[in-house]
């Protein structure tokens, strides 16, 4: 893989649907890549609402909890990084 590929395409955005696994734990799989992961906290904006600040743990998951992965469901996500926001529209 290329070097910094994961932080680029997180800057250009990207969409995908969430998995199972996912959907059951409450979680959302971000990136394992070492630039996204050297990102202490991250101030998720999803669908136009903040929702404070939320670490990254270290296998990239960010956990939103099971009430909004829930309403995400398994709609196309839009995920894009801006500045320290995690934009993300459903």
């Amino acid at each position: 893989m290329a070097k910094y590929q994961g932080i680029n395409m997180l800057r250009k955005g990207r969409t995908r649907c969430l998995t199972n696994s996912e959907l059951a734990r409450g979680y959302f799989f971000d990136s394992t890549d070492k630039q996204v992961l050297k990102l202490k906290k991250l101030k998720p904006v999803i669908n136009g609402e903040k929702l404070g600040e939320l670490k990254i743990d270290k296998y990239g998951r960010i956990v939103l909890g099971k009430k909004i992965i829930r309403a995400i469901g398994r709609s196309p996500v839009r995920i894009r990084l801006s500045d320290d926001a995690l934009l993300i529209n459903f």
